[in-house]
């Protein structure tokens, strides 16, 4: 297998969509989606401030709700249904609208519609949920690389080295490097990769890497 479809068979979508499943699942159990099933009789009766808190309650359990309906559109792989409840959420920016690009840049990503996922994932990103943001910029990398766009993959993997990903950034960035055939990098990232997580196929790479640039050595010299 060529080392960019190693690249791009890396298993981003499977962690992230268990991840994104449990961002939202627990963000549905500290909301929870509640179906008024009768209307408040007498709200003209109650003062300003008690119906503005009773009318932001019903907005939380309205994004909610779509949210949840969003989420099984995903799940089922059905796009035009799950545009039409991601159109249908407030604009706002919330967690909640993280959660939604998120999902929706999923499907996007799995129909290969790169450009559309790209915009989305850019704004999760700066998600205020820590664990949101990173697997937003984890989705980004594959986005990226699906794109050619090296050096902002390079970039965004930055971002994630303290993240829960970290043993991994090491890894890809040596890949991305040693496709751009820039040996000295690619060396570095991999044994650093070696130490976060020790793996054979990265020692196979640090291996042939090695031979490659003693191989190379003596004409670099010469051209010096």
């Amino acid at each position: 297998m060529s080392i960019i479809n190693h690249l791009l068979n890396i298993p981003i979508n499977d962690r992230s969509e268990e991840e994104t499943g449990e961002l939202v699942k627990e963000w549905l159990r500290r909301h929870g989606v509640v179906i008024v099933t009768g209307i408040v009789i007498g709200l003209a009766m109650v003062g300003g401030m008690d119906w503005w808190k009773v009318h932001q309650r019903s907005q939380r359990q309205e994004q909610s709700f779509l949210l949840s309906q969003l989420t099984e559109a995903v799940d089922k792989k059905q796009l035009t249904v799950a545009e039409k409840h991601y159109a249908a959420m407030s604009q706002n920016r919330s967690v909640q609208r993280d959660l939604a690009n998120v999902l929706l840049a999923r499907l996007y990503v799995e129909n290969k519609q790169f450009d559309k996922a790209y915009p989305l994932l850019q704004q999760a990103q700066s998600s205020s949920d820590d664990l949101l943001a990173q697997n937003a910029q984890w989705a980004l990398v594959q986005v990226q690389l699906q794109q050619k766009d090296y050096d902002a993959a390079l970039s965004t993997l930055d971002l994630l080295k303290n993240s829960a990903y970290a043993k991994i950034v090491p890894q890809i960035q040596g890949d991305i490097y040693l496709l751009r055939d820039q040996l000295e990098p690619a060396l570095k990232a991999y044994e650093e990769s070696m130490k976060l997580q020790p793996l054979p196929l990265t020692q196979r790479r640090i291996n042939a890497l090695k031979a490659k640039m003693a191989l190379t050595a003596p004409t670099t010299e010469k051209n010096s």
